[in-house]
Parts: structure tokens; C-alpha cells; sequence
């Protein structure tokens, strides 16, 4: 409650010491982490971060930055394909996808020998409430509730940065038209479904996961960048 209409910058908390006992000139550089720091908030070197400044991202088991694969920028997401190696999103109301339409995109670059049931992204619990994307041998599958549509590959997407694109468009409804792009082209025909998508918002206050399930199962084996 009451939150704040503003900006903070250099926010540390020292336990053990108090730093200032008389007067003194405000810091005119960046704080620093001196004895008995317990918290530095310099917000100057975050590693997988939301430049839409909505969300924070929390990455689970090995999940890291990978500065050596990239696609743009400085470094990508690396997941290593064990269970539990994701990067998780609180629920935001902001991602509520019950009315569209919507669009999901992101650039992979698949490692993993096992191209199988993999998941790349999971919007919802890992029961029936969900919606994401999984690479299923040479078919991108794309899963709503507990329906699965499978779109064939146009190419090969082992070891190649490939980029793809899911959106919806609600006609009416619980019907919904489903399309899906590798690198700008439409895989298959559209597909034209009646959904009940209803269960994306509200009470349910679904999270995302990148890179795996929301129960941590099934995780991906690679890098993925520009995730949007």
C-alpha cells in the first residue's frame, strides 16, 4: 500500500555500523558496499531484466546470463535443460491474455540433442490452465488449456538463432484464430478454435516461466533472447 511516486537510485542498507554521526556531504558517486552492507541497490547491473520496466524476473536453479552466445546486445539467456532452470515472471495484470488479441515472440537457439517435449515458455500453473510453447521433434506445439496445435517447422532449428512469433486474435466469443512464424513466415494455415480463455485473468493471477513449465519439468536447452 502507498506506493511511491517516484525514482530511487542508490538504495543500501548497512547492519552492524552506523555510517553517519554528524553531518555530511550527500554522496556524489555511486554508494559502495562498505563494511556490514547487507543490501546495495545500485540498479546499474542487472543481468535478465524487463526494459519494459514491468516485471522482475527471478531466474531458478542454473539459469544464467551467457555473454558469449548472443544474438543482439550483450549476452542471452542459458538454460542448461535440467528440470528446475528457468527464469520466473510474477502474475501482471499487464499479460492478462483472456481478450486479445496478443502476440508472443522470442529468439531461440536450441542445443539439445533431445528435441522433444521441451518447453519454451509457460503462461498459467502446469496443470490445464496454461498457456505456452514446446518443440516437439520438428513441430513447434502451441498449448492452450489443455488443447495442443502443432505447427510444422519450415527448417531445421538446431544450433541457428531462429526467431518466432505466436498471435491470437479473438472473432467472437470463445472462438479464436491461432497463427505462428519462424522467422516471418506463417507455419501451416491459420487455425480457428473456439477457446475458453476466460481463466487468464483475475483471481487466478497466473505466472510466467521462461525456459520450462511452471512446475519446473520439461526445461529448455539453450539460449533465448529478446523474449517479449
Amino acid at each position: 500500500t502507498s506506493p511511491f511516486p517516484g525514482y530511487i537510485s542508490n538504495l543500501r542498507s548497512v547492519n552492524g555500523t552506523a555510517v553517519y554521526t554528524s553531518n555530511f556531504t550527500p554522496p556524489t558517486v555511486p554508494l559502495t558496499a562498505v563494511t556490514n552492507t547487507a543490501l546495495l541497490c545500485n540498479f546499474t547491473n542487472a543481468g535478465i531484466f524487463d526494459n519494459a520496466a514491468k516485471n522482475d524476473l527471478q531466474t531458478v536453479g542454473t539459469a544464467q546470463i551467457s555473454t558469449s552466445v548472443k544474438k543482439y546486445g550483450t549476452g542471452s539467456m542459458y538454460f542448461d535443460g535440467t528440470n528446475n532452470t528457468t527464469v520466473t515472471v510474477d502474475y501482471n495484470t499487464a499479460m492478462d491474455l483472456n481478450e486479445g488479441p496478443w502476440t508472443i515472440e522470442w529468439f531461440q537457439k536450441f542445443t539439445s540433442s533431445n528435441a522433444c517435449c521441451l518447453r519454451v515458455f509457460d503462461i498459467g500453473s502446469f496443470n490445464n490452465e496454461h498457456i505456452g510453447a514446446s518443440i516437439e521433434n520438428d513441430q513447434i506445439a502451441i498449448w492452450v488449456e489443455a488443447n495442443a496445435f502443432f505447427f510444422t517447422l519450415n527448417s531445421p532449428i538446431k544450433d541457428t538463432w531462429t526467431h518466432f512469433a505466436i498471435t491470437a486474435q479473438n472473432t467472437g466469443g470463445a472462438n479464436w484464430t491461432l497463427r505462428v512464424f519462424q522467422d516471418g513466415q506463417q507455419l501451416d494455415s491459420d487455425i480457428n478454435t473456439a477457446l475458453d480463455i476466460n481463466n487468464f485473468d483475475g483471481p487466478t493471477q497466473l505466472p510466467l516461466t521462461i525456459g520450462g513449465m511452471g512446475n519446473g519439468n520439461d526445461c529448455f536447452e539453450g539460449y533465448i533472447t529478446n523474449f517479449r
